[in-house]
């Protein structure tokens, strides 16, 4: 990690640290005071449509989030709450989507009006996480989008303790912009503080001036090629499905779109279809999870950009190999930087390919914030299939979260010819440790189901490798002739051979976190020493006649 970089990050943690003993004082409380309006002069309205069964349960006090994990009670705000990222959703109110869906209305408004007092009794002044930038300003925007249909007709007293909140949240969440939000942070940041100046009152001046900083914002977070710089397929949807809210209220509010805004999603659509696998999921990258297939399709519908994926994203740093099918996806970049979100894996040249509608050789992926015990292990280099050295990282992945030593990007081509896609590219992550450079080529076939591989190391010393495919829990896996190969089988897909030459072959355990919670599976590992000078490794996986 740069020199400025370290020099940032301790800056931000002691100002972060100094801010957090601000917030709580009285005098902050009152600094945030500004006169209460009315009325709105413009209420978002909302497009997704929640699900009822969810929005039911909310009435009687079953709080569903998924795989986050779920909360049952009547008062969810005294409640204790399984882990941080179901406290998160229920600070951020995107719940009220779900209990939109159900038929009685009237109940839902009780409900919910009655939750929302209660939660600004008890947190109307700053604590945390419920005032904490990303959720803080989740919550606002909820709110807007659905006060027509919750509060506008409510008491007088609820609607002005209400409009007094979402007045105090907005002057806060400005404040700290720039001190507590980064990456997609600073998106969700903008697009309540543009609601904001939308729906209050003689709010057209600081319109003018968040819309300049979220220029700004996509100016520097999103890239050439439309990706996200976290280089997160999961933040790339965020990052999306924010700015696509953003013109959507712009619009129905009768304000100019920016170009830059509009030019921004044409990019970045086809870089999330670029990420999807066939079965409609994400890429599990850089701290991304599978996702749900139809909140993808959503999004893109929103985003009103036609376009197949690019074939390559060299300024995000993946390839894509598709032909019939055989999907090939690749991490030819190096790790994002801290400040680009943080959370980045030392995954550097791991690849995951899929046959049809099924995943077949994965990355491990992101576990929910309920389980410690792997956010580290996650991120690591053994858990992406790739290439580890004397089981050492090829990114330094720090305590703080944050990539130290990073792998850099030293060669790379992509030839596509008749008869095969291919990709080549190398790193120099293991270089400070042991002097070694590693070398994949990656090759799909046209004409006939199939992937080939060849690794070349570089090394003067003498050191332990291991390249890991970890398999998806539904691809079943044995050892065949001898070890010199496996036979892989697919539920649809049938019948698989992963052979291998220039090392040994066993299968291990492996853990799969594509949907967040652990599931077991299996790992094909070939392992070998390499003494002073280059080893090839090659593999290919094909099916079965």
């Amino acid at each position: 990690m740069a020199v400025i970089d370290r020099l940032r990050i301790f800056y931000r943690r002691i100002h972060r640290n100094s801010l957090t003993a601000i917030f709580r004082s009285p005098v902050y409380s009152l600094s945030l005071y500004r006169p209460t309006p009315k009325a709105l002069n413009f209420a978002p309205k909302p497009t997704v449509t929640g699900n009822q069964i969810r929005g039911e349960g909310i009435l009687s006090g079953q709080f569903n989030f998924g795989e986050i994990g779920e909360l049952t009670s009547i008062d969810p705000w005294v409640a204790d709450h399984p882990n941080n990222e179901v406290t998160n959703a229920l600070h951020t109110f995107e719940w009220l989507k779900d209990v939109s869906a159900i038929s009685d209305i009237d109940m839902a408004k009780r409900r919910i009006r009655s939750l929302v007092n209660d939660w600004m009794l008890l947190n109307s002044k700053w604590s945390a996480p419920a005032w904490e930038g990303p959720v803080l300003a989740a919550r606002i925007a909820i709110w807007l989008e659905y006060y027509d249909i919750y509060f506008a007709k409510s008491s007088r007293a609820l609607r002005t303790r209400l409009l007094r909140q979402i007045v105090i949240q907005l002057v806060h969440l400005n404040r700290s912009f720039k001190f507590e939000l980064e990456s997609t942070e600073r998106f969700i940041a903008l697009k309540a503080l543009i609601y904001g100046a939308i729906c209050l009152p003689n709010k057209e001046k600081k319109l003018r001036y968040f819309i300049r900083k979220l220029e700004n914002e996509i100016e520097l977070q999103i890239l050439a090629d439309g990706g996200h710089f976290s280089r997160s397929p999961f933040k790339q949807k965020v990052a999306l499905q924010t700015l696509i809210d953003i013109r959507r209220v712009l619009i129905e509010a009768q304000n100019p779109v920016p170009d830059s805004l509009q030019q921004a999603i044409d990019r970045m659509a086809p870089m999330l279809r670029f990420f999807r696998h066939q079965d409609g999921g994400l890429a599990l990258f850089n701290g991304s999870r599978e996702e749900d297939a139809k909140s993808i399709d959503s999004t893109l519908i929103q985003a009103d950009t036609r376009g197949p994926p690019p074939r390559s994203a060299r300024d995000s740093g993946f390839e894509r190999l598709l032909s019939g099918r055989l999907l090939v996806l690749a991490d030819t970049g190096a790790p994002a930087r801290p400040f680009c979100g943080g959370g980045a894996h030392a995954g550097t040249l791991s690849i995951e390919v899929s046959v049809g509608q099924e995943r077949m050789v994965v990355n491990c992926g992101a576990a929910i914030d309920s389980e410690p015990a792997w956010q580290m292990a996650q991120r690591m280099t053994a858990a992406h299939s790739t290439l580890s050295v004397e089981d050492r990282n090829s990114s330094e992945i720090l305590k703080n979260g944050d990539i130290g030593r990073s792998a850099r990007i030293i060669t790379y081509s992509r030839q596509d010819t008749e008869t095969e896609l291919c990709f080549e590219a190398s790193h120099d992550g293991y270089r400070p440790l042991f002097g070694l450079e590693h070398s994949r080529k990656v090759e799909v076939l046209r004409n006939a189901e199939g992937v080939k591989g060849t690794e070349i190391i570089s090394t003067p010393g003498e050191f332990r490798f291991a390249f890991r495919f970890h398999l998806h829990p539904l691809v079943a896996v044995s050892l065949a002739q001898g070890g010199s190969s496996a036979i892989l089988r697919l539920k649809k897909g049938g019948g698989w051979r992963f052979h291998a030459s220039g090392a040994d072959m066993q299968i291990e355990d492996s853990i799969y976190l594509g949907s967040g919670k652990p599931k077991r599976t299996n790992q094909i590992v070939l392992t070998g020493c390499i003494n002073d000078g280059s080893m090839v490794v090659e593999w290919s996986i094909e099916p079965m006649s």
